[in-house]
């Protein structure tokens, strides 16, 4: 009797895994990147897989400001975020585990370089140098990314040292509503 108890609760712990992840899938698929253009602090272009189809792809746990984003005292913080990922990304070897597509369609991934014989997750790195915030929206990030952020915001770097700043969401919200009045 105890073990049929068990069976259940060991089948409905590995349905929900594998069903209602926060993840689109337990294992992601892994590309190497070609060809990599920035679009913005979190969000890239690349040629990926064996046919190098040109892909965009959104970071899956970062939240980046708006290219034209500025703090209240008017400093370019979405220019500053997407010159950060370039200084990352520039003349490196790039590769991307993606999770699913988005409702916009683009690809959902984490971003890596490889350098030394590591892996770097620049997500991470973004988070680190307070060029992005945590994505929380729809996933719970990894624990290493909310560690970079507390990390970036506890010594005032990047948007964290300015005198203050609109959530990226929140100002994507606001610019829609502008747009709707307009």
């Amino acid at each position: 009797m105890k073990s049929l108890w068990i069976y259940k609760i060991l089948f409905i712990g590995l349905f929900s895994i594998f069903f209602f992840t926060p993840y689109f899938g337990l294992f992601p698929d892994f590309y190497r990147l070609k060809n990599v253009r920035i679009i913005d602090g979190d969000t890239i272009e690349a040629d990926m897989g064996e046919n190098n189809v040109h892909q965009r792809i959104r970071f899956i746990f970062i939240d980046a400001p708006e290219l034209e984003q500025k703090s209240k005292e008017g400093i370019k913080i979405g220019l500053n975020s997407k010159i950060s990922l370039t200084n990352f990304l520039s003349h490196r070897d790039i590769g991307a585990e993606i999770f699913g597509l988005d409702i916009y369609g683009r690809n959902l991934g984490r971003i890596f370089i490889f350098k030394k014989g590591k892996k770097y997750d620049i997500g991470v790195e973004m988070l680190k140098f307070g060029q992005a915030i945590p994505y929380t929206f729809k996933n719970t990030p990894p624990s290493s990314y909310m560690r970079a952020n507390k990390k970036a915001k506890n010594n005032r770097l990047g948007i964290y040292g300015t005198q203050g700043f609109q959530s990226p969401y929140l100002y994507r919200r606001k610019m829609k509503s502008k747009r709707k009045g307009s």
